[in-house]
């Protein structure tokens, strides 16, 4: 075997290693947990927005839990109204899900979190959460 020829199959099985994580690295990614975008202000700051898929329902439904991290950067209390939307690779909204009204004590982080249905196929064209509405009083 020439040094050539060895060099040739080297770089053969290199490509074959990217094309493998190139292929697989996507479909991980694809899995059933959903991930957002995170907000920090003065007053409040939201992070660890997820979402991860439960159980497939009846009818093409699936249920999913979505869940984010607040805080209340504050030394009040607060009341805090969020809406979070999923959003496809386009932006374009695909449902929404919304806590109201939620008390945060002073300086504290409280977890939000909530069960709901939506179409299976949404949930699978799901790319990211968005924050959609914020209101803090």
């Amino acid at each position: 075997m020439t040094r050539k020829t060895k060099t040739s199959k080297v770089f053969s099985a290199a490509w074959v290693v990217v094309l493998v994580i190139t292929i697989a690295c996507p479909a991980y990614s694809r899995s059933q947990r959903r991930r957002g975008t995170s907000y920090i202000s003065p007053r409040i700051e939201i992070s660890n927005i997820s979402s991860i898929r439960h159980e497939k329902a009846k009818s093409g439904l699936i249920w999913y839990s979505i869940k984010a991290n607040v805080r209340n950067r504050t030394q009040r209390t607060i009341h805090v109204t969020i809406c979070f939307q999923a959003v496809d690779r386009s932006g374009y909204e695909l449902d929404d899900v919304c806590f109201y009204d939620e008390l945060i004590k002073k300086d504290a982080t409280r977890i939000l979190s909530d069960k709901t249905v939506m179409d299976a196929t949404d949930y699978k064209n799901t790319w990211e959460w968005k924050i959609k509405k914020l209101r803090i009083e």
